[in-house]
């Protein structure tokens, strides 16, 4: 019975041709034959090309040695956590502070503390197309409401789907939903009457922080402390 054919390819006892490995794949679908019935049918007959099964030998022998090298080395280096070096990194009580609050945050974003930070004045505000009066606002509060939002739309929507209001606002706190309204401002937002708009929000739990005149910190500072927020 001839297994190789000149090249050293297999030969398929059924059919006859050439293959590197005789698959289960080509015995079914050409054979209607499973791969034990035909071990059964040719039995002791090699299912790999010469050149197949020398690869194969070397690689089993090389997969061998390097098994034998990794537990030698391991039999005289046993791992141990009193070996790993500390490395201590320095935290700041501005960043652990920080860190604290996205921690809190994260867990229970409606429980959130509202305190200055006790750091530098924040600097998460810093795009040259605001103008540069009102980042002086936004950062500072920014470093009392972690999450503060520019311009940011408040969207409610239904069971069905459907959006029964998408308003715009001045500034606001998401996660404490606290709408800071700067009623004078050259910056200001409109889109639906103020009262209107103002009972939508209330309705829904917003509390409204309306500030009159020329803003400032001074002036914004005050009224947060009005109104506990601070």
């Amino acid at each position: 019975m001839k297994y190789y054919d000149e090249t050293g390819k297999i030969l398929c006892q059924e059919c006859g041709k050439s293959f590197d490995v005789i698959l289960p794949t080509h015995l079914k679908k050409f054979h209607n034959m499973s791969m034990d019935v035909y071990k059964q049918k040719y039995p002791g007959i090699p299912l790999a090309s010469q050149s197949f099964g020398s690869k194969q030998k070397y690689k089993n022998t090389v997969k061998a040695m390097k098994e034998d090298e990794l537990k030698k080395e391991s039999s005289g280096n046993e791992f141990s956590l009193d070996k790993i070096p500390i490395v201590q990194e320095k935290i700041t009580k501005t960043s652990e502070s920080f860190f604290n609050d996205l921690k809190d945050f994260a867990n229970n974003p409606e429980n959130l503390p509202i305190k200055d930070l006790e750091t530098e004045e924040v600097k998460k505000f810093n795009d040259p197309s605001i103008h540069k009066t009102k980042l002086v606002i936004l950062n500072f509060l920014a470093s009392y409401f972690i999450d503060l939002k520019n311009s940011y739309f408040i969207e409610k929507i239904n069971l069905s789907g459907k959006s029964e209001y998408r308003l715009i606002t001045d500034v606001c706190s998401p996660s404490h939903k606290i709408d800071f309204e700067f009623n004078d401002a050259f910056w200001h937002n409109y889109d639906l009457p103020k009262t209107t708009r103002d009972q939508l929000l209330e309705k829904d739990g917003w509390k409204i922080i309306n500030f009159q005149g020329t803003p400032s910190v001074e002036k914004i500072k005050k009224v947060l402390e009005e109104n506990d927020l601070i």
